[in-house]
């Protein structure tokens, strides 16, 4: 019954399994029983699609008498985590198509909520969010996800113009996760240069420029590595996260790849400083300068790879006490504070 008045409308059978955790006959048979009570409908056609309603008065009640109940605060926040971080702002039936297949794909429904989406864009044609959930859905195909059909959807909603935040997100860590790090930078930047951002956003693309770095750096092109590592290590440090703003384990799991990535492009830059092997104007350049002067340039330099050089130990200072567990943070931070002690 909590499960029900959540939300203002209607909820799916597949919407009440995501917040409660049951099973579909488990689930039928609670509603059974409460409908006996006459306190939810039986199963209607709203918009279009099989729904459990609860009266307007009796949401208010439970609401208002359960406020503080410890099972409704629970519920709340599992339905926010699992499906609310979508932020959805569509209203009416797209946003309860998009709120449905949301739910069948976190029950790896995936092939219900593709029908459901396409039988949506039958109704709504070329409508850009609906066509971006799609692509979502494909993208966490069960068992092999759906590479090409994603990209798709997602290039198709792109050019619908969608701005949904999480299509972004999605799909630039779907070309993260497969190591397709050109495409994974492209997406995240089109995000960024549109004015869809977010800290996930920024991490993703930061990831996605520091791999292109090493890769460039292992294919002897020293000055496309070091300008990927300089575009990294600034969108990194507008990802990272503080601790309170670390909502569940797919956060955790992010901010821990970032501080790898700030770390080692820290690294990365401070021997780009160093090195005597480029033009001064180069030189110059890289250091923010318009001078062409040596000695000013080697200086600013050399205070610039200090900078670097401390940041980075901040970086692994927290690093290492925020993820204790994580041997990365523990192997990368005593080899790089070897190399680079404190000046």
């Amino acid at each position: 019954m909590f499960a029900c008045c959540i939300r203002e409308v209607a909820l799916s059978l597949a919407e009440i399994q995501v917040i409660t955790g049951l099973s579909q006959d488990q689930v039928m048979d609670e509603m059974r029983g409460i409908q006996d009570l006459f306190l939810v409908s039986r199963l209607k056609l709203i918009d279009g699609e099989p729904r459990f309603e609860v009266n307007t008065n009796t949401r208010r009640l439970i609401l208002e008498v359960y406020d503080k109940d410890p099972r409704l605060i629970e519920l709340k926040e599992r339905y926010k985590g699992l499906v609310g971080r979508f932020s959805i702002r569509e209203k009416g039936e797209i946003q309860s198509y998009l709120h449905k297949a949301i739910s069948l794909q976190l029950l790896n429904e995936h092939a219900k909520a593709e029908k459901l989406l396409r039988d949506a864009l039958q109704r709504y044609p070329n409508n850009a969010d609906l066509t971006a959930q799609l692509g979502v859905i494909y993208s966490h195909w069960k068992p092999n996800a759906r590479l090409v059909d994603a990209r798709q959807q997602f290039k198709l909603a792109q050019q619908l113009g969608c701005r949904q935040e999480w299509m972004y997100r999605t799909w630039a860590q779907m070309e993260n996760n497969e190591g397709d790090w050109q495409r994974a930078a492209e997406v995240a930047d089109k995000s960024i240069a549109t004015g869809i951002t977010s800290k996930e956003i920024y991490a993703l693309a930061g990831i996605a420029h520091a791999f292109l770095g090493r890769q460039f750096k292992q294919s002897f092109i020293p000055d496309k590595a070091e300008q990927e590592y300089r575009t990294a290590n600034k969108l990194l440090r507008q990802g990272l996260k503080n601790p309170e703003e670390l909502a569940n384990y797919a956060d955790r799991k992010l901010n821990r790849r970032v501080f790898r990535a700030l770390v080692i492009s820290c690294d990365e830059l401070a021997a780009a400083c160093r090195s005597t092997k480029l033009s001064n104007k180069v030189k110059s350049d890289r250091c923010g300068l318009g001078s062409t002067d040596q000695d000013y340039c080697r200086l600013n330099r050399s205070e610039h790879r200090c900078g670097l050089i401390a940041d980075m130990h901040q970086f692994i200072d927290r690093w290492q006490v925020e993820y204790p567990d994580d041997p990365n943070a523990q192997s990368e931070g005593e080899r790089l504070r070897d190399k680079h002690p404190h000046e």
